[in-house]
């Protein structure tokens, strides 16, 4: 069912959109045209140490994975 709602999402707004679901907001990019500049982009562009520093800290520990900056995990 969420795969099928992903669809019509996709066709009514086009490759790249976000929506909330469980009071988080997601952004999608379908395709590789729309995923190319997320892929392509440089780490001071996109944070990831913002993102999965969340989610490994706690699995990892402090200053493993992404709880380092870029410049220390490059």
């Amino acid at each position: 069912m969420f795969l099928l709602h992903i669809y019509f999402v996709w066709f009514q707004y086009g490759p790249v959109f976000s929506f909330t679901m469980v009071g988080k907001t997601f952004t999608y990019l379908i395709g590789s045209d729309a995923a190319a500049t997320f892929f392509n982009s440089k780490n001071e562009d996109l944070n990831a140490e913002e993102v999965y520093g969340k989610l490994v800290t706690p699995v990892f520990g402090k200053g493993v994975a992404y709880d380092v900056p870029n410049h220390v995990s490059i």
